[in-house]
């Protein structure tokens, strides 16, 4: 792996942490100060971490120059996907193979960040990487 995709991948996890920090902090604001349910505050936690994530995905870890009307919508749907493919894996864990909810959550940890690094290395922000190796 080259030196350019290794520090990509420093890059997406800072920006995932961040990400990460930006859901629970307004999760538990809309929840603690906002009075809204648990429910409710999980997709204002999303909407804040949607946030977080593209623009510094944009901005940081693939470092492209803002081509929004391309790389939103992409990210978008790569957002709703993993958000998808998460509810699945838990409930898959839980509800067919019996396992603890942990074991789906740890599954999560890893398969989520993966998908999400590879959808938007290869297909969210790539053309903008073509534009730059030039």
């Amino acid at each position: 792996m080259s030196k350019t995709e290794m520090g990509r991948i420093f890059r997406f996890a800072i920006i995932g942490c961040g990400a990460t920090v930006a859901y629970v902090g307004a999760a538990i604001v809309a929840v603690e100060f906002g009075g809204l349910s648990p429910e409710l505050a999980t997709t204002i936690g999303f909407t804040a971490a949607f946030g977080v994530s593209y623009t510094g995905h944009r901005a940081f870890t693939f470092a492209v120059q803002s081509c929004h009307e391309v790389y939103l919508p992409r990210f978008l749907v790569t957002a709703v996907t993993t958000y998808f493919m998460n509810i699945g894996i838990v409930v898959f864990a839980v509800d067919v193979l019996s396992l603890p909810y942990q074991v789906g959550l740890g599954v999560v940890a890893v398969v989520i960040p993966l998908v999400n690094y590879i959808m938007g290395r290869y297909w969210v922000f790539e053309s903008g990487l073509r534009e730059t190796a030039h």
